[in-house]
Protein backbone atom coordinates (compact mmCIF):
# COMPACT_ATOMS: atom_id res chain seq x y z
CA UNK A 1 0.00 0.00 0.00
CA UNK A 2 0.93 3.94 -0.93
CA UNK A 3 -0.07 6.78 0.63
CA UNK A 4 -2.89 8.54 -0.77
CA UNK A 5 -2.86 11.77 -2.56
CA UNK A 6 -5.08 12.92 0.49
CA UNK A 7 -2.65 11.74 2.90
CA UNK A 8 -0.01 13.63 1.10
CA UNK A 9 -1.83 16.95 1.44
CA UNK A 10 -2.70 16.33 5.26
CA UNK A 11 1.19 15.88 5.81
CA UNK A 12 2.12 18.82 3.59
CA UNK A 13 -0.49 20.96 5.51
CA UNK A 14 0.69 20.30 9.01
CA UNK A 15 4.75 20.29 8.04
CA UNK A 16 4.37 23.45 5.94
CA UNK A 17 6.44 24.81 3.18
CA UNK A 18 9.77 26.17 3.30
CA UNK A 19 12.03 26.81 0.55
CA UNK A 20 14.60 27.50 2.78
CA UNK A 21 16.90 25.91 5.83
CA UNK A 22 15.38 27.43 9.36
CA UNK A 23 15.33 25.67 12.66
CA UNK A 24 11.83 24.30 14.19
CA UNK A 25 10.25 25.32 17.18
CA UNK A 26 13.14 22.78 18.81
CA UNK A 27 15.71 24.04 17.36
CA UNK A 28 16.92 21.65 14.72
CA UNK A 29 17.43 22.61 10.85
CA UNK A 30 14.90 21.49 8.61
CA UNK A 31 13.94 22.71 5.19
CA UNK A 32 11.44 21.85 2.61
CA UNK A 33 8.50 20.17 4.02
CA UNK A 34 9.28 19.05 7.64
CA UNK A 35 12.59 17.44 6.52
CA UNK A 36 15.05 17.49 9.71
CA UNK A 37 18.79 17.68 8.17
CA UNK A 38 20.76 14.99 9.22
CA UNK A 39 24.58 15.30 10.21
CA UNK A 40 25.82 15.40 6.95
CA UNK A 41 23.45 18.09 5.33
CA UNK A 42 23.80 20.01 8.43
CA UNK A 43 27.56 20.30 6.91
CA UNK A 44 26.55 21.21 3.79
CA UNK A 45 23.59 23.03 4.34
CA UNK A 46 23.46 26.29 7.00
CA UNK A 47 20.53 27.79 8.21
CA UNK A 48 19.46 29.91 5.68
CA UNK A 49 20.43 27.80 2.35
CA UNK A 50 17.92 27.84 -0.24
CA UNK A 51 16.09 25.17 -2.29
CA UNK A 52 14.12 25.26 -5.10
CA UNK A 53 10.52 24.22 -5.23
CA UNK A 54 11.45 20.99 -7.22
CA UNK A 55 14.37 20.10 -5.05
CA UNK A 56 12.21 21.02 -2.15
CA UNK A 57 9.20 18.33 -3.46
CA UNK A 58 12.28 15.63 -4.66
CA UNK A 59 13.56 15.65 -1.00
CA UNK A 60 9.58 15.27 0.64
CA UNK A 61 9.04 12.79 -2.39
CA UNK A 62 12.14 10.37 -0.59
CA UNK A 63 10.93 11.42 3.03
CA UNK A 64 7.49 10.07 2.09
CA UNK A 65 8.87 6.61 0.85
CA UNK A 66 10.81 6.17 4.36
CA UNK A 67 8.10 6.16 6.30
CA UNK A 68 5.91 4.41 3.60
CA UNK A 69 8.29 1.67 4.41
CA UNK A 70 8.05 2.05 8.17
CA UNK A 71 4.56 1.58 8.01
CA UNK A 72 4.59 -1.67 5.78
CA UNK A 73 6.15 -3.38 8.25
CA UNK A 74 2.85 -3.42 10.79
CA UNK A 75 1.77 -6.76 11.24
CA UNK A 76 -1.69 -6.05 11.00
CA UNK A 77 -4.38 -5.28 8.14
CA UNK A 78 -4.65 -1.49 7.14
CA UNK A 79 -6.87 0.06 5.48
CA UNK A 80 -6.04 3.27 3.59
CA UNK A 81 -7.05 5.84 6.23
CA UNK A 82 -4.90 4.00 9.20
CA UNK A 83 -2.22 3.79 6.80
CA UNK A 84 -2.29 7.73 5.52
CA UNK A 85 -2.19 8.88 9.46
CA UNK A 86 0.34 5.97 10.50
CA UNK A 87 2.63 7.69 7.93
CA UNK A 88 1.60 11.05 8.66
CA UNK A 89 2.48 10.19 12.37
CA UNK A 90 6.09 8.15 11.72
CA UNK A 91 7.17 11.61 9.54
CA UNK A 92 6.62 13.85 12.53
CA UNK A 93 8.24 11.96 14.80
CA UNK A 94 10.52 9.44 12.80
CA UNK A 95 8.77 6.19 14.06
CA UNK A 96 5.80 4.64 15.09
CA UNK A 97 6.94 4.43 19.02
CA UNK A 98 4.33 3.23 21.03
CA UNK A 99 1.72 2.98 18.12
CA UNK A 100 3.46 0.24 16.17
CA UNK A 101 3.69 -1.88 19.39
CA UNK A 102 0.01 -1.97 20.16
CA UNK A 103 -0.91 -2.68 16.29
CA UNK A 104 1.48 -5.34 16.14
CA UNK A 105 -0.59 -6.76 18.83
CA UNK A 106 -4.17 -5.99 17.49
CA UNK A 107 -5.45 -3.12 19.29
CA UNK A 108 -6.26 -0.48 17.00
CA UNK A 109 -8.39 1.37 19.16
CA UNK A 110 -5.43 1.50 21.92
CA UNK A 111 -2.72 2.34 18.83
CA UNK A 112 -5.50 5.65 18.28
CA UNK A 113 -5.38 6.60 22.03
CA UNK A 114 -1.87 6.19 22.09
CA UNK A 115 -0.95 8.77 18.98
CA UNK A 116 -2.42 11.98 21.57
CA UNK A 117 0.27 10.96 24.17
CA UNK A 118 2.52 12.31 21.26
CA UNK A 119 2.30 15.86 21.78
CA UNK A 120 5.45 17.40 23.43
CA UNK A 121 8.67 18.71 22.20
CA UNK A 122 11.67 19.22 24.50
CA UNK A 123 9.20 18.26 27.61
CA UNK A 124 6.50 20.66 26.62
CA UNK A 125 3.25 20.31 25.16
CA UNK A 126 2.14 22.41 22.10
CA UNK A 127 -0.74 23.35 20.65
CA UNK A 128 0.59 22.26 16.98
CA UNK A 129 1.70 18.91 17.48
CA UNK A 130 -2.15 18.53 19.71
CA UNK A 131 -3.96 19.29 17.09
CA UNK A 132 -1.94 17.12 14.69
CA UNK A 133 -2.15 14.11 16.82
CA UNK A 134 -5.77 14.53 17.36
CA UNK A 135 -6.29 14.95 13.53
CA UNK A 136 -4.29 11.93 12.94
CA UNK A 137 -6.60 9.43 15.35
CA UNK A 138 -9.35 10.94 13.79
CA UNK A 139 -8.28 9.92 10.13
CA UNK A 140 -6.70 6.46 11.88
CA UNK A 141 -10.39 5.59 13.01
CA UNK A 142 -12.56 6.84 10.03
CA UNK A 143 -14.07 4.26 8.07
CA UNK A 144 -12.86 4.08 4.64
CA UNK A 145 -16.24 4.27 2.07
CA UNK A 146 -15.62 3.00 -1.49
CA UNK A 147 -17.42 5.98 -3.65
CA UNK A 148 -19.53 4.17 -6.38
CA UNK A 149 -18.41 4.65 -9.76
CA UNK A 150 -19.97 7.68 -11.87
CA UNK A 151 -22.95 6.47 -14.18
CA UNK A 152 -22.22 6.82 -17.71
CA UNK A 153 -25.08 7.80 -20.18
CA UNK A 154 -25.80 4.36 -21.72
CA UNK A 155 -26.46 3.60 -17.88
CA UNK A 156 -28.65 6.33 -16.94
CA UNK A 157 -30.86 6.23 -19.82
CA UNK A 158 -31.08 2.33 -18.83
CA UNK A 159 -32.26 3.03 -15.63
CA UNK A 160 -34.61 5.52 -16.22
CA UNK A 161 -36.36 3.40 -18.57
CA UNK A 162 -36.46 0.45 -15.42
CA UNK A 163 -37.99 3.18 -14.16
CA UNK A 164 -40.70 4.36 -16.69
CA UNK A 165 -41.38 0.85 -17.03
CA UNK A 166 -42.02 -0.08 -13.61
CA UNK A 167 -44.23 3.22 -13.37
CA UNK A 168 -45.82 1.96 -16.71
CA UNK A 169 -46.65 -1.80 -15.55
CA UNK A 170 -47.92 -0.20 -11.80
CA UNK A 171 -49.88 2.52 -13.97
CA UNK A 172 -51.43 -0.19 -16.39
CA UNK A 173 -52.42 -2.38 -13.20
CA UNK A 174 -54.15 0.95 -11.12
CA UNK A 175 -55.87 1.20 -14.42
CA UNK A 176 -57.45 -2.50 -15.26
CA UNK A 177 -58.15 -2.83 -11.63
CA UNK A 178 -60.41 0.01 -12.32
CA UNK A 179 -60.01 1.05 -8.35
CA UNK A 180 -61.45 4.68 -8.89
CA UNK A 181 -64.81 5.57 -9.31
CA UNK A 182 -64.60 8.73 -11.51
CA UNK A 183 -61.98 7.51 -13.75
CA UNK A 184 -58.50 8.92 -13.75
CA UNK A 185 -57.94 12.81 -13.96
CA UNK A 186 -56.86 14.43 -17.78
CA UNK A 187 -53.74 15.22 -17.06
CA UNK A 188 -52.67 11.22 -15.49
CA UNK A 189 -54.03 10.14 -18.77
CA UNK A 190 -52.14 12.29 -20.81
CA UNK A 191 -48.52 11.46 -18.73
CA UNK A 192 -49.65 7.92 -18.84
CA UNK A 193 -50.00 8.02 -22.66
CA UNK A 194 -46.59 9.73 -22.93
CA UNK A 195 -44.59 7.10 -21.40
CA UNK A 196 -46.61 4.24 -23.41
CA UNK A 197 -45.31 6.11 -26.70
CA UNK A 198 -41.66 5.99 -25.81
CA UNK A 199 -39.15 3.01 -27.55
CA UNK A 200 -38.82 0.74 -25.83
CA UNK A 201 -41.92 0.17 -23.46
CA UNK A 202 -43.39 -3.01 -23.75
CA UNK A 203 -47.26 -3.41 -24.49
CA UNK A 204 -50.18 -3.54 -22.46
Amino acid sequence: MNISQRGIDFIARHEGRRLAVYLDPVKKPTVGIGHLLTAAERKKWPVGTKFTSAEVDAIFRKDISRFEAKVRKVKVPLNQNQFDALVSFAFNLGSLLGVGARLDAGNYQGAADAMLLYNKASGKVLAGLTRRRKEERALFLKPVTSPLPPRTDDQAQADLMTDLKLLYAAAALYDSEREFTTGPKPEAVAAFNRIRRLPGMPPL
